[in-house]
């Protein structure tokens, strides 16, 4: 029984280390992902790079509400895990902007997708994401953690 559960557990480690992200899969998703992407309010989204190996993405992020338009730093990841035929794959987004001496943070956690979410107005495909935003000060105890969706939409025209 300890022999098979060995074989099985090495089995397995071998083929997540075969299924590791190749060069071509960074390139591919650098292309797909680096630009300006705009949401339903007007916030820009700029990713400037996509690192390999570590998947880590940089760029920058403007919001028009709260903010008077002000450009700040934004970091996260994606994830590149291998696709499996006949089932819905994405690519996994991950993002935060910390909003400087306004003293908030948000995090972004969602997806790329190209094939559902096309959009006659923009390119194909959209990231989605569902954010928490998380506030220093407010008038109320329980009123800390702010919560929503955006849809961005990659613009091939847009000034940053």
């Amino acid at each position: 029984m300890h022999y098979f559960c060995l074989i099985f557990i090495f089995g397995c480690l071998a083929k997540a280390t075969t299924a590791a992200v190749s060069d071509t899969g960074v390139r591919n998703v650098a292309t797909i992902l680096k630009g300006v992407w705009v949401n339903e309010l007007g916030s820009t989204l700029n990713i400037t790079n996509v690192f390999k190996p570590s998947l880590q993405i940089k760029g920058n992020y403007r919001s028009p509400s709260g903010t008077a338009g002000d450009q700040y730093a934004l970091n996260g990841f994606v994830n590149l895990s291998p696709m499996v035929t006949g089932k819905h794959n994405v690519i996994v987004v991950s993002f935060t902007v910390h909003w400087g001496n306004i003293g908030s943070v948000t995090t972004w956690n969602g997806f790329y997708s190209e094939d559902d979410y096309n959009d006659k107005d923009g390119a194909p495909g959209r990231i989605i994401g569902q954010w928490l935003l998380v506030r220093p000060v407010t008038n109320y105890k329980w009123d800390h953690i702010l919560t929503g969706q955006d849809r961005f939409t990659k613009k091939t025209s847009i000034g940053f």
